[in-house]
């Protein structure tokens, strides 16, 4: 059903001619006669009494006009209130700093920046990659207006507390799993999972480094992992490590899928390892000058986000 189908019928009825009609609309009487026939295929009944001696409203037809004059009269409220919103997001104007230390940051970040800056070509979003060990120092000295973060659960939930700042807020993306990737001719590769107990004895016989891609929490169960483990954000580095056979990575599931899966390496699932949290960090403060800006990029990079990843990985 379309609007000028709409608009055809209503003018028929109140005139009783499909001339009138075209000479309204500016096209042949035929077109008018083509729309309306096929409203009435759509609606499965005839609207119109098409004789020689002229053109009446069938008594569906009668029944229809109501209907017809509430659709128009909605569409055209709807779309003056999107005009008026359109107007309203144009007018939108600010700056946004983000900082990320996430596999999201070149993942999906840029992408999703880029779209909403389209939209609100007034507002300006900077991206900057930090350590993710000095990301929420960085917001909590409001030195960023949000973070893009990775991190355990309980990791982020001790460091909200610790901060004691009850302005800042999380909105969860995605929940994630870790899992240790490597060759798939690793030795450790043949266990269908590992835990802390398997990696502790492995790494006490070998010279193997358990690299840690850095898009996740610095959370070390044991001093012999502290010592072992070479950190890094560059994953083209782990892939040559891995591929030498120098180290394995522990990385979030997600890390896995989008950037070391499609090259051959293998994942198993970490069973001792804290479930992770892809998030967004800010300080919801009413009167900061970019606070509406603030939350609508939240509300729109929420969208984007689940669009192209859900809700939470495949566990």
């Amino acid at each position: 059903m379309h609007m000028n189908q709409l608009s055809y019928f209503l003018h028929v009825a109140e005139t009783g001619s499909i001339n009138a009609a075209a000479q309204n609309f500016f096209i042949s009487q035929q077109a008018i006669n083509t729309q309306i026939k096929k409203l009435e295929d759509e609606l499965e009944v005839p609207l119109l009494n098409r004789t020689h001696t002229g053109i009446t409203l069938t008594p569906q037809g009668q029944l229809f006009i109501p209907y017809a004059k509430m659709i128009l009269q909605q569409y055209q409220n709807a779309k003056q209130e999107l005009q008026k919103f359109q107007q309203q997001e144009l007018q939108l104007a600010g700056n946004l700093s983000i900082f990320s230390a996430s596999i999201f940051s070149d993942l999906f970040l840029p992408g999703a920046v880029s779209t909403f800056m389209q939209f609100h070509p007034n507002v300006a979003i900077k991206i900057i990659e930090a350590h993710s060990s000095e990301l929420l120092s960085y917001l909590f000295h409001g030195y960023c207006d949000l973070v893009l973060y990775s991190a355990g659960v309980p990791y982020i939930q001790s460091a909200l507390k610790q901060n004691e700042t009850e302005d800042i807020k999380v909105l969860s993306l995605i929940e994630d799993s870790m899992v240790l990737c490597a060759r798939p001719d690793h030795p450790l590769m043949k266990y269908k999972s590992v835990d802390n107990t398997i990696l502790e004895k492995y790494a006490q016989k070998s010279q193997l480094h358990y690299s840690l891609y850095q898009i996740t929490p610095i959370v070390m169960p044991d001093l012999i992992y502290a010592q072992a483990v070479s950190m890094s954000s560059n994953a083209d580095l782990h892939k040559t490590l891995m591929l030498e056979g120098l180290s394995v990575t522990y990385i979030p599931k997600l890390a896995y899928i989008h950037k070391f899966q499609k090259d051959g390496f293998a994942c198993i699932p970490m069973t001792t390892a804290y479930p992770i949290a892809h998030c967004l960090l800010y300080r919801d403060n009413p009167n900061n000058e970019n606070n509406i800006l603030l939350k609508r990029f939240l509300e729109f990079t929420k969208k984007q986000f689940q669009q192209k990843f859900g809700t939470h990985t495949e566990k």
